[in-house]
């Protein structure tokens, strides 16, 4: 004779909160998380709107200017490029993907 046994399983009732409240649940737990453990904050970095220049970058400008002096006091003055990495990288947007030269006649694309 073949009798059929109940598998185990856990038939007790439980509360089972919606998926939108253990969403929140979760973001809650991971903030507190994060401003205990990692010190991280969460939010825009308040600073102080005044600019500092140090004292190793005020020097390297005064001995550029200094050496760039005869160069801009001649009367056939050379082409002179800045090319620090300040210059270079801090006066676009992030959305401008490229740097280029409209004027670059070289650069063009043909038609």
């Amino acid at each position: 004779m073949v009798t059929i046994a109940t598998p185990p399983s856990n038939t007790t009732t439980h509360m089972i909160p919606k998926p939108r409240d253990v969403v929140k649940m979760v973001q809650t737990m991971v903030r507190e998380r994060r401003a205990t453990r990692a010190r991280y904050k969460l939010g825009a970095r308040k600073r102080s709107s005044t600019y500092h220049l140090s004292n190793k970058i005020a020097f390297a400008r005064d001995t550029y200017f200094q050496l760039m002096q005869p160069y801009v006091a001649s009367e056939q003055r050379p082409h002179i490029v800045y090319t620090d990495e300040s210059c270079i990288h801090h006066h676009y947007k992030c959305r401008n993907h490229t740097l280029y030269d409209p004027n670059d006649e070289l650069d063009l694309e043909t038609k």
